[in-house]
């Protein structure tokens, strides 16, 4: 597969896909990637700000204050005809960003022998529980996209997230049915450990 040529991050067109579906302020847009796009490409609200002010000096988008009773002033971006191009340029071409996700749970697990047991089981829980929250959540978005032809890929993206917090909620629970006790060791044993792994991360790197 051809790599994808951009001139932006991915983030960038990001914010100018949700804001094709609809102007927004700031607020409201890093609201809608909340509820959206967050399950697997998380914007901070410091990100959308600082996107939207690269892209509207880029004039991909363009800003309009909009004056409210009672509440600030809020300032409401629309993709421009440049922005769109720039958009369907991005989408349509082969290729994207190589999948790197940041799993702190995962990472705290991956050091987990240096970890008490008991925090090892209420991590579990916790993880089981979050991704239970997630099926459930997932599967009203699955639902509610099913009736709409349309959606179809946005769907399958739902979907495969749905999968995700099944397979890792099942992973939870039969972990957590038999966490072992780990015994830490100690001088030989422990720089046998290390020599094991300093051989694994030099696999790894081949």
């Amino acid at each position: 597969m051809t790599p994808l040529k951009k001139s932006l991050p991915t983030t960038s067109y990001a914010v100018l896909g949700i804001l094709s579906i609809h102007p927004m302020s700031g607020y409201e847009l890093a609201q809608a990637a909340e509820r959206s796009i967050a399950n697997f490409w998380p914007i901070s609200r410091s990100q959308v700000y600082s996107e939207l002010a690269r892209l509207e000096d880029l004039g991909l988008i363009a800003g309009a204050d909009v004056a409210q009773e009672r509440v600030p002033d809020k300032r409401v971006f629309e993709i421009t005809p440049a922005g769109e191009d720039a958009f369907t340029e991005w989408v349509s071409a082969p290729g994207y960003e190589p999948t790197r996700m940041r799993l702190g749970f995962c990472l705290k697990t991956f050091f987990g022998h240096h970890m008490p047991r008991e925090t090892m089981v209420e991590n579990l829980e916790r993880f089981k529980k979050e991704n239970e929250e997630q099926i459930a959540y997932l599967q009203r978005v699955v639902n509610m996209l099913g009736v709409l032809p349309e959606a179809a890929f946005t769907r399958a993206t739902a979907e495969l997230g749905l999968r995700i917090a099944r397979t890792s909620a099942q992973w939870a629970e039969e972990l957590l049915a038999n966490v072992p006790e780990i015994r830490h060791s100690s001088g030989e044993e422990h720089e046998e450990v290390h020599r094991i792994a300093r051989e694994l991360f030099r696999k790894v790197g081949r």
